[in-house]
């Protein structure tokens, strides 16, 4: 019996060893090329790139806290291979740490080249600590690194401060508070959700989901968590309801507290923070006073008002306000198909048909 488990151990190290050897070879392969074609095609100087965003890596004291905590290999992973767990798109992550016992399993039973969509699985683009989940309802959504694939909240009491993610119970929340990167441990990898069940949430990997992912991961790492999970969270309806939209404006509180509310409630509130159009800060300010804003909420407009004096070379000197709510961060973010303006609260819906004060 010792020499199996002895045998089984050998493997799973094995299986893990090559795994990290290979990423290590990837890395070390891209380098020497990238040296080796610039130096035999000398170039003239170019400026300086900007610095490229570094991704979460574990201080010494978060990978000995890890270590302690049963995850030996999650820290190993994360120290020797980081870009396992995110990319330079998505600087803030959330790792779901398997136990090591469970992590051997898993790494057994799945080929090196399946290991990176593991824990890929296993990592959110958002910054969620325990006190950020506690305030979240169950049933709601989290985008993983595993394009259109989300796992989601199945268990929370804020009593006891526990909760359970694809029916897994975080064992160990917060482990790891490190800048960006937030690791919580729990004792077994995340499994799909039967058909049966939260079948509206997996059907939304099965199409296509154009800009938004895009969209939801910019506000995570502008800070705007709590709405970019709300909108994760009710993207399937607005997918079903508007299949051909092609541009959006967003306007983002920076406290989202309805996240918590109902799903039907948390649908109709993140409706009428959007528009079906792109609109530009600069564009906003030359339509008339008063002028209505048309948002996926139907029967629900927003009213535009405007005050302060602007000019084409200062255009934020204006105040600008929807349904009497500050727009304070005009285009956080834009791409050609999507905006983003940054509100000073969350819009009430009550109030989206009435005329601001």
């Amino acid at each position: 019996m010792e020499s199996f488990f002895q045998r089984w151990k050998a493997t799973i190290y094995f299986t893990l060893s090559t795994f990290l050897a290979f990423m290590a070879f990837s890395i070390a392969l891209h380098s020497t090329t990238t040296t080796t074609t610039t130096s035999s095609s000398p170039q003239p100087p170019s400026p300086s790139p900007p610095p490229a965003t570094t991704l979460p890596r574990l201080s010494s004291n978060a990978s000995t806290s890890l270590r302690r905590a049963g995850f030996s290999l999650a820290a190993s992973l994360l120290q020797s291979s980081p870009h396992s767990f995110s990319s330079s798109s998505y600087p803030q992550s959330t790792v779901f740490a398997i136990k090591d016992s469970a992590f051997s399993s898993s790494a057994a039973a799945n080929p090196r080249l399946l290991m990176k969509q593991l824990l890929h699985y296993h990592t959110s683009p958002l910054r969620l600590p325990m006190s950020e989940l506690l305030k979240i309802r169950r049933g709601t959504r989290f985008p993983t690194l595993v394009p259109g694939k989300n796992l989601v909240l199945t268990k929370i009491d804020a009593k006891s401060r526990a909760a359970e993610i694809n029916h897994v119970k975080i064992s160990h929340p917060d482990v790891v508070i490190d800048g960006s990167l937030v690791i919580h441990g729990v004792l077994e990898p995340f499994s799909s959700l039967d058909s049966g069940e939260h079948t509206a949430m997996d059907s939304v990997g099965f199409r296509d989901l154009g800009y938004w992912p895009k969209i939801i991961r910019s506000l995570s790492s502008k800070g705007f968590v709590s709405f970019a999970i709300g909108l994760n969270s009710v993207l399937d309806g607005i997918l079903d309801d508007y299949r051909h939209l092609n541009s959006v404006t967003v306007f983002s509180p920076p406290d989202f507290g309805s996240v918590a509310s109902s799903s039907p409630m948390l649908g109709r509130i993140i409706r009428i923070h959007i528009l079906p159009q792109r609109i530009s800060y600069k564009e906003l300010v030359v339509l008339p006073d008063k002028s209505p804003l048309k948002t996926l909420l139907p029967g629900q407009d927003l009213e535009l008002k405007k005050a302060g004096k602007f000019t084409e070379l200062n255009v934020t000197a204006a105040r600008m306000r929807v349904n009497g709510v500050d727009i304070v961060a005009p285009e956080i973010f834009s791409s050609g198909k999507y905006i983003v303006h940054g509100i000073s609260r969350v819009l009430d819906t009550a109030d989206a048909s009435k005329k601001s004060s």
